[in-house]
């Protein structure tokens, strides 16, 4: 939960915006969540794919321009 919490705060500089919690119930499937930030220009995109990666992030997708815009999907350390 610590990792989880410093990975996004000085990955990303969402602070306190994020809220992280445990869970004992039992489940059979998956239980990870994403997460979307959209940013206003091409280079943020850049950047903040770049800091995850260099914060130990994998690429999913790399950034690429498509009919919608500027993106990429990237993976957190913790899976």
């Amino acid at each position: 939960l610590e990792a989880a919490q410093s990975f996004y705060a000085d990955t990303f500089d969402l602070g306190d915006r994020l809220r992280f919690r445990t869970s004992d119930a039992e489940t059979s499937g998956f239980r990870g969540y994403t997460l979307s930030l959209v940013v206003s220009q091409p280079g943020n995109v850049h950047a903040l794919v770049d800091a995850a990666v260099a914060a130990g992030a994998s690429v999913v997708k790399p950034v690429t321009k498509s009919l919608w815009g500027v993106g990429g999907t990237v993976q957190a350390p913790d899976g």
